[in-house]
């Protein structure tokens, strides 16, 4: 690159400035990443590499250490563009700047003025295209944050050009978004290698590999949990080894939240939400609370029918992550989500709640229950959030600790009158609840039983799962008999099953199993349960 940086000092083009042809500096940090160089090497072959990736990807990191693994790396040319740059007079003559400083020889002949003067007019695409194919040597063109092009006439110019690159010259491209240029043709005879983003993010080898460069040795579970917290995104991996001193400082930022260290927070917001257009940055604060997009919700929230193109959008530039096959429902990188939460509870403060309630009602239409209740409970719209609890729990639509933390966030004049609601989270809080969470259930089952006279079914675990029989049978045939809450039967062949094993009897197993199968045949959760009474009956057998 010395040369490169030589011969870069030595043109005199006007409207060209020295650093518009010189790489940017690459981090001491950075690791070596010979696999995806090694896709790009591939590009020896091929006219046209395409390096594409959002803000902070690693692209001109890469697009630089691949050019210096080539044996030609004293004939690279490199663009690195600017806003200004969408002016095409400016563009094609900083093009020519860069094709000056790889093959000199080509336009040996030329002052820079002469030079800039190929980059004016109507003729200037065939001015460059010229003056390429003049060109006798291997060399290869960077063209670096093409993201910055806007202008269809240099689109359509370079676009042009790739298609009729001579077999002396390549070009690299790095941009954010996928490039919009006309490769249909290269891309169908195989004239371009392209490097994307879940090539470009670290995998949770490189991430345990960069934060040993900067903090020492780490954990294998530390460096997973970096890379689960990160996604890998290269820039704020090693955002996050800067801001920590150690290993334990590390753990402790992604214990309370990458995003609330502020070095972080501002890169997610100066690069990736406030970089975008305003249309694009409007969508972004406008679904921001949402934990997955799909185009009809985030129409549904917004109150708008164009939010199929603003995912598209935010596809091309790799902010979010496809969550199917269909390419129907998408997420947001994990620090970007938080971040963007953060940045909406402040500028869409006064609405925010009532987008909750548009989303929960679109989600409970729609049968994702979890989510419903979760937006049900954001937007205070309980109604929702209590109706779509039992089919959360019935389709496995929940994570550990859903229940306990649900029951947290609902009010008490809520689950008091709600006899089912708070029949359906007792369970969990009295198994796993803390023992403040066990006092305020008491409390609640106090008042439902004072205002409907009707009391909450409780299991004396011990003796379910105890020595005597006919004291387990006793309490499980009474909850069985009584029918009390939908959640317990659905939980008592499981119970019984647990019963069953502890008293070594296989024949009330397989009573269990063939009763459950026939009650609720149509029955997820109650089919697994019986499932579990049939293990209980083979393993006692």
């Amino acid at each position: 690159m010395i040369a490169l940086r030589r011969g870069a000092s030595e043109l005199d083009i006007p409207g060209v400035r020295v650093g518009h042809l010189l790489p940017g500096i690459v981090n001491a940090a950075t690791i070596s990443r010979t696999q995806v160089i090694g896709r790009a090497a591939s590009a020896r072959h091929s006219p046209v590499t395409i390096i594409f990736g959002p803000a902070g990807g690693g692209k001109s990191t890469l697009l630089w250490e691949w050019a210096a693994t080539r044996s030609d790396v004293g004939r690279i040319g490199w663009v690195a563009l600017q806003r200004a740059h969408n002016n095409p007079v400016r563009f094609w003559t900083t093009f020519l700047g860069a094709v000056a400083v790889a093959a000199p020889e080509a336009l040996r002949a030329r002052s820079g003025r002469d030079i800039a003067a190929l980059a004016t007019g109507e003729g200037a695409v065939d001015a460059v295209l010229e003056v390429l194919h003049s060109v006798t040597t291997t060399i290869t063109i960077v063209v670096d944050d093409y993201h910055c092009i806007a202008d269809t006439g240099i689109i359509d110019g370079l676009s042009h050009i790739l298609a009729d690159l001579p077999p002396t010259v390549s070009c690299a491209i790095g941009s954010r978004p996928v490039p919009d240029l006309r490769l249909s043709r290269l891309r169908s005879q195989h004239q371009v290698v392209e490097v994307g983003r879940e090539e470009l993010f670290f995998s949770r080898a490189e991430v345990e590999e960069v934060l040993a460069g900067e903090l020492g040795p780490v954990e294998a579970d530390l460096a997973s949990k970096a890379h689960a917290a990160t996604d890998g995104w290269p820039a704020l991996v090693s955002l996050a080894a800067q801001v920590a001193s150690g290993p334990a400082e590390l753990a402790a930022l992604i214990e309370r939240g990458i995003a609330t260290e502020r070095w972080i927070a501002d890169f997610v917001i100066d690069e990736l939400i406030d970089a975008q257009t305003p249309h694009i940055r409007d969508f972004l604060l406008d679904v921001g609370a949402l934990s997955e997009l799909n185009p009809d919700l985030c129409d549904a929230v917004r109150l708008a029918t164009d939010s199929s193109v603003a995912i598209d959008a935010l596809d091309r530039l790799g902010l979010i992550v496809s969550l199917d096959t269909d390419r129907q429902w998408w997420r947001f990188h994990h620090l970007v989500s938080d971040v963007l939460v953060r940045r909406t509870r402040i500028e869409r403060h006064a609405d925010i709640r009532e987008r909750h309630a548009r989303a929960a009602a679109w989600l409970s239409e729609h049968g994702h229950h979890r989510d419903a209740v979760e937006h049900g409970i954001a937007g205070k719209r309980f109604d929702i959030a209590a109706q779509n609890v039992v089919p959360a729990l019935e389709l496995f639509q929940v994570e550990p600790g859903d229940e306990t933390r649900w029951f947290d966030r609902f009010p008490d004049d809520v689950l008091a009158n709600d006899r089912e609601l708070l029949g359906e989270v007792a369970l969990y809080v009295r198994i796993v609840g803390t023992p403040e969470q066990r006092t305020r259930l008491q409390s609640l089952a106090d008042t439902l039983e004072r205002t409907t006279e009707t009391a909450l079914p409780e299991i004396d675990w011990q003796v379910v799962l105890g020595n005597s029989l006919v004291e387990a049978n006793n309490v499980i045939d009474t909850l069985l008999t009584t029918r009390q809450s939908g959640l317990w039967q659905r939980f008592l062949p499981g119970i019984a099953a647990m019963a069953a094993i502890a008293n070594e009897n296989p024949e009330r197993a397989r009573a269990i199993a063939r009763a459950a199968m026939s009650s609720a045949p149509d029955k997820i959760f109650l089919r697994t349960m019986a499932g579990f009474a049939s293990v209980a009956e083979h393993h006692l057998d």
